[in-house]
């Protein structure tokens, strides 16, 4: 502790200031006998202030850097983490279209074309994130364009004894009925069940 000044009061440590001096550094005297009235004023503007020192001061302006520098980082990741998912989540959304295409009950020739016609703000989803009116629009598309409909099928009288598969075919009301993740999870299925649609 440091000894009391001629007042009788114990001097008061400085306070570092955000531009690197140190508050109350810089006292006037008071009157012209009192020496020690710069002190005391110094101490007064720094009562009731906490003191630290300025290594302290240093090491703390550099931890807050470099929290700033992660906290960057962070946000540059969690960015381009939402890109992501907003591009696969588009991605899945499109697909669910196409295999809706491909399954409903009005058919057309060209899948392709029909999705690139199709008014996509009209597609109504189900909360299991499957189109729901896909067959309506599908009939007014093919209403305004009779060239995308498809001819019907010649049904015909299947072999005396077919050959099996390995996997079980999936049929295209199967299909409309799985979510997105199904559908994933039996992609190659219902690539051999759209193919043969």
């Amino acid at each position: 502790m440091e000894e009391p000044t001629q007042t009788g009061q114990e001097p008061q440590p400085q306070t570092l200031q955000a531009g690197g001096t140190l508050d109350g550094a810089v006292g006037t005297t008071q009157g012209a006998g009192n020496a020690g009235s710069g002190k005391d004023a110094a101490a007064e503007a720094v009562r009731g202030q906490q003191v630290f020192d300025a290594g302290y001061v240093t090491a703390l302006r550099n931890e807050a850097a470099e929290y700033r520098i992660k906290h960057k980082a962070v946000q540059e990741a969690l960015e381009k983490a939402n890109q992501e998912l907003a591009r696969l989540s588009e991605q899945n959304r499109r697909n669910a279209i196409q295999i809706a295409i491909q399954t409903a009950q009005t058919r057309v020739v060209d899948a392709d074309a029909a999705m690139r016609l199709l008014d996509e703000t009209r597609i109504e989803f189900a909360e299991d994130g499957r189109p729901k009116n896909i067959d309506e629009l599908l009939r007014e598309l093919v209403e305004a364009r009779p060239y995308l409909a498809a001819a019907t099928p010649a049904v015909s009288t299947p072999a005396a004894n077919p050959a099996r598969s390995g996997t079980a075919r999936l049929t295209p009301e199967q299909i409309a009925q799985m979510t997105p993740a199904e559908i994933n999870a039996n992609w190659e299925a219902v690539k051999e069940t759209l193919r043969g649609a």
